[in-house]
């Protein structure tokens, strides 16, 4: 391990060491995040640094990831704890790869950068960049071009890096040749399956074995933690239903006002523009050329002539630089300020953005046409009303939480109030009675402090109401009492002792049969027929996966006696018999007859990519070797 530290450490290092990029996957541009600071970071690579909320992103999308690969996957299998950690140490080891990549050298120049982005469906059309789909693309994904360019720079170098390793690397054809005849290998068995439903009738346990399965299973016979619990529900329709609201037109005029300018929010505005990019040219020839197409437009030229001649950005260019109608926020600020200051047929001076310099036209705009005062008045008064009413209650809430907080019960609130106190019977987090039924409810009750504090709850907001707690009586989670379950005990625990009788009257066959003795009447009536499967492949779903595992894993048979050997799956006892293997043929050369040259290629490529990723352990625990790393405690180091 020492000798590699040094190699990795060493000029040698650059050009050997590889991480697989597979490895890292998980961090190409669909998991971007934003870069903003942030305080307390959650862990920490010499100097890079990750924050609570750039984890959270990644864990979403690790999630969204998973659920696009595995449509049926239950939602609760992927556990945010898991998924953190994991997600937190593949970003410590892709820092220490991108970190020691920047010191090797390894790093494209711009012209590499563009080219992928040209190549990127999400970003290009037709092999050319389409600023449209990118401007839309890092607005959505709050990033900056320069965070992308830097993150598909450092995948770039971690190809090339690959690449140099996978050249390096040789497989010679009879390793080829042994891989692909095993795989192609086909095996002639027999199968016999004990199933406890055989044998459960033998089964009788005395009462003590019973009571000793329950004492060992206690926790499945559970009663839960029950609550017992006084509450006043503020109902906030109840409450406000006498306030008189009769609003004037002068009040209504403002929330009318407001509606129209709601309305230009909604605005769209088609515009066409001409790009002049500064990827293949310096900033001030990009400005140079941007104000001369500018004056030509000024001094009559069409424009739509013009971006088919100049613009940088081709698929808009053939339209004469047209852009499909879109709203607020499709576009960077630099562009869309520009674009909503023009009135329809202006054209903008050259505007700077991270793309390069754009000369803006605004073609047409639509907008929602506003519906007369009179016309609206109705939903006008709905609103003011509404608002009049939530701000009443909001105002009757504020004392009822100041009396809740200096009462030891509910009584004052509900003589204030002239409401009534309920009290529930015991309930716990599956029963709970409405309004009590809901998550904030449950978690307030059932939590860890509420009953050894004894005071009213705080304010909990429902849907249109609020309720205050007050604990009364808890019972905690306890065991249900042995005669109560005996029955559903006896029923587990004899299914239990089924499936082990009917393995320890398997291995007993078994004995028999590898010792070539005859069985006996009974161990050949509990066996049955067996199943026979002729010339079966690895491929084959005729049999279960843990079947052509332990079948695959047999030995061959030899002087014509079977091989025999046990797999247990869902309780059942299977017994297999391996009469016959039938390998690959070969020709003269050692290559199998059966396999075309394009799967030979394809099994070398993969083993040169396995022997990659062979190395791809030793290559992060060298750099983690002196590396100054750091877990934040909130995080749990330990479970990363």
């Amino acid at each position: 391990m020492q000798g590699f530290r040094d190699l990795v450490h060493g000029w040698f290092g650059k050009a050997v060491v590889v991480v697989v990029v597979a490895l890292f996957a998980l961090y190409g541009t669909d998991a971007l995040v934003s870069l903003a600071s942030k305080p307390q970071p959650v862990a920490r690579v010499h100097d890079a640094e990750l924050y609570r909320d750039q984890l959270s992103n990644m864990v979403m999308q690790q999630k969204q990831t998973i659920l696009r690969q595995n449509p049926g996957l239950p939602l609760d299998l992927l556990k945010d704890d898991f998924l953190r950690s994991s997600v937190a140490q593949r970003w410590v080891e892709r820092q220490l790869i991108d970190q020691a990549l920047l010191e090797w050298g390894f790093r494209p120049d711009q012209k590499t950068v563009v080219a992928q982005l040209k190549a990127d469906s999400r970003f290009a059309t037709d092999g050319q960049i389409n600023q449209q789909l990118l401007e839309a693309w890092l607005t959505q994904n709050n990033l900056t071009p320069e965070v992308l360019f830097n993150e598909i720079r450092t995948n770039l170098s971690l190809d090339q890096l690959l690449t140099g390793l996978e050249d390096s690397e040789f497989v010679v054809p009879k390793e080829v040749n042994q891989i692909l005849s095993l795989q192609e290998q086909k095996r002639s068995f027999e199968m016999a399956t004990i199933s406890p439903e055989t044998v459960i009738d033998e089964v009788d346990l005395s009462d003590k074995k019973l009571q000793a399965y329950y004492d060992e299973h206690q926790s499945q016979y559970m009663n839960p933690e029950t609550a017992k619990v006084q509450y006043i529900v503020f109902d906030e329709a109840q409450m406000t239903a006498d306030l008189e609201i009769n609003p004037s037109d002068a009040e209504l005029q403002g929330y009318y006002e407001n509606y129209k300018q709601n309305l230009l929010l909604d605005e769209q505005r088609q515009a066409s523009h001409i790009l002049i990019d500064t990827s293949a040219r310096s900033d001030d020839e990009a400005k140079e050329l941007a104000d001369s197409i500018y004056e030509r437009i000024q001094n009559g030229e069409a424009f739509a002539d013009l971006a088919k001649e100049f613009s940088d950005d081709k698929p808009s260019a053939v339209d004469g630089g047209s852009l499909p109608m879109a709203e607020r926020g499709t576009f960077v600020e630099e562009f869309e300020n520009a674009l909503y200051s023009l009135n329809e047929g202006e054209v903008s001076q050259p505007v700077k953005t991270d793309f390069g310099y754009h000369i803006i036209k605004l073609d047409a705009t639509e907008s929602p046409e506003a519906v007369s005062f009179e016309d609206k008045k109705p939903e006008l008064v709905e609103e003011f009303a509404k608002r009049q009413k939530d701000e009443a209650f909001r105002t009757k809430l504020d004392d009822i939480e100041l009396v809740a907080f200096e009462s030891s019960n509910l009584e004052q609130l509900a003589e204030q109030y002239e409401l009534e106190v309920q009290t529930t019977d015991a309930f716990n987090q599956s029963n709970a009675p409405t309004p009590l039924n809901s998550k904030d409810v449950l978690d307030t009750v059932f939590g860890s402090t509420f009953f050894d504090e004894g005071r009213n709850s705080d304010l909990i907001e429902l849907d249109g109401k609020v309720v205050i707690v007050h604990p009364v009586e808890f019972t905690p989670a306890a065991p249900k009492a042995f005669a109560s379950v005996k029955e559903d005990v006896k029923k587990a625990a004899t299914e239990e002792a089924a499936v082990e009788l009917a393995a320890e009257k398997g291995r007993a066959i078994m004995a028999q049969l590898k010792l070539g003795k005859a069985l006996s009447e009974e161990q050949t009536a509990l066996l049955g027929e067996w199943t026979e499967h002729k010339e079966t492949e690895r491929r084959t779903t005729d049999v279960s996966a843990g079947v052509i595992q332990k079948l695959f894993a047999m030995a061959k048979p030899s002087d014509d006696k079977p091989e025999y050997a046990s797999v247990q799956q869902q309780g059942d006892f299977v017994i297999l018999k391996l009469d016959s293997v039938v390998s690959a043929a070969t020709a003269e050369d050692g290559t199998l007859e059966s396999v075309d040259e394009d799967t030979v290629a394809t099994l070398g490529e993969q083993l040169k990519m396995s022997n990659a990723q062979s190395l791809t352990a030793l290559l992060v625990d060298a750099l983690k070797d002196g590396a100054d790393i750091e877990y934040n405690i909130g995080l749990g180091q330990d479970s990363l």
